[in-house]
C-alpha cells in the first residue's frame, strides 16, 4: 500500500488519479491547508476507485504511528509541503517547521516501521537554494541521502520538479495564489482585474523571469516510472524533472492571449526576493535512468487550463 502525503493538493491529486487508474492501493494524508477534500472525492469518482483519506499533519507523530500501525504501508510518496517562494521569505520558520521538521518526522516513522521506499517531491530550486522554500527542499534531499547511506536497503528518490502546469480537468486545476497560470486564469475569469508581473529588468530576452514549465501529466508519468525504478535500485537518487527549456512570463501571457482571444491587462512591479532570472533543468538523467520523455507541450498545458481541449488521459 502507498501512503501519499499531500494527495489532495495540485500535484498530489494528479498523482492519486494515476495511482488509482493503475490499480494501486492508496491512503492519502493531507491537512487540507492547501488541498481540498472535494478534489480527493472527485479523483476517486472519476477513477472509479476508492482510496482512504486521513486528515492530518506529517508533524503529528502519534497520527503517523496510528496510520502505519493500522495499514500495510510499504511505499511513501511525500508531496505534502508549503511551496510559495515569496511567502517563505516572509515566514521562513514556518517553512522549516512544515517542510523540514515534518519530513524528518515522516522519515523517522518510516524507519521505525521498516518502510524502505520513498519518492519525495523536491524542487529544481533545491539545486541552488535562493529562498527558505528552496533551502527546505534541499535539506530534506540531503537528509534522505544521508539516511540511505546509513542503510543500503533504502530506496529513495528525490524528483526535483520544475514548474508543473496544466491539469487533467477543471476540478484538478492549480489554484495557488503564488503561481503564474492560476493568476492568469483569475484575470481571465474576472476574479482579479490584472496580472502582476514581478520584474521586467532581468537579463532575459524580454526582461521578465524565465521558468521551466512542464505539463503536470508529464510530471506524473516521470513519478510513476520513478516508483518502478525504486523496485530495483537502492540508495538515494536525485533527478530533475521538467521540460528542459525555459519560457518567460511575458511569453506565457502572450500564449494565453492567443488561446483566449483576450488582451490580458498586467502591471509591472519590483522583483520578489528569492526569484531568479532563469531557471530550467537538464532532464537527460531522468530520461536515461527512468526511460521517460515529456510528451506534452506548453501549448497543451495552456489549452488544458483554458478550455480542457486536450486528451483527458494519464
Amino acid at each position: 500500500m502507498i501512503l501519499l502525503t499531500g494527495g489532495a493538493g495540485y500535484i498530489g491529486s494528479h498523482m492519486l488519479l494515476a495511482l488509482l487508474q493503475r490499480g494501486d492501493d492508496v491512503v492519502v494524508l493531507d491537512n487540507l491547508s492547501t488541498g481540498s477534500k472535494q478534489v480527493f472525492d472527485h479523483v476517486c469518482r472519476i477513477s472509479g476507485s476508492n482510496a482512504e483519506f486521513v486528515q492530518g499533519d506529517i508533524r503529528d507523530t502519534d497520527l503517523l504511528n496510528i496510520v502505519f500501525s493500522r495499514l500495510p504501508i510499504d511505499t511513501v510518496i511525500h508531496m505534502a509541503g508549503l511551496k510559495s517562494v515569496s511567502q517563505s521569505v516572509v515566514e521562513p520558520l514556518r517553512y522549516y517547521d512544515n517542510n523540514v521538521v515534518g519530513s524528518i518526522n515522516l522519515l523517522n516513522v518510516m524507519r521505525n516501521f521498516g518502510v524502505k521506499k520513498l519518492l519525495f517531491a523536491s524542487s529544481i530550486s533545491a539545486s541552488k537554494p535562493c529562498s527558505p522554500y528552496a533551502q527546505s527542499k534541499s535539506i530534506v534531499d540531503e537528509a534522505m541521502k544521508d539516511m540511505a547511506a546509513s542503510d543500503d536497503t533504502y530506496s529513495f528518490i528525490s524528483l526535483r520538479y520544475s514548474n508543473p502546469i496544466g491539469c487533467y480537468d477543471v476540478t484538478l486545476a492549480d489554484t495557488s495564489q503564488d503561481n503564474l497560470l492560476p493568476a492568469i486564469m483569475r484575470v481571465i475569469n474576472g476574479e482579479q482585474s490584472y496580472l502582476t508581473i514581478f520584474g521586467n529588468d532581468y537579463d532575459t530576452p524580454d526582461g521578465t523571469a524565465m521558468r521551466d514549465y512542464v505539463h503536470i501529466l508529464d510530471v506524473v508519468d516521470a513519478s510513476l516510472l520513478a516508483l518502478d525504478y525504486l523496485d530495483n535500485h537502492h540508495g538515494h537518487h536525485c533527478l530533475p524533472v521538467g521540460s528542459g527549456k525555459s519560457t518567460s512570463v511575458m511569453r506565457i501571457l502572450e500564449l494565453f492571449a492567443q488561446q483566449t482571444n483576450q488582451c490580458l491587462p498586467y502591471v509591472i512591479k519590483a522583483r520578489r526576493t528569492g526569484d531568479t532570472a532563469d531557471s530550467h533543468c537538464d532532464i537527460s538523467q531522468a530520461c536515461q535512468q527512468l526511460g521517460w520523455q515529456p510528451k506534452h507541450s506548453i501549448y497543451d498545458a495552456i489549452a488544458s487550463t483554458t478550455n480542457f481541449s486536450i486528451t483527458k488521459g494519464l
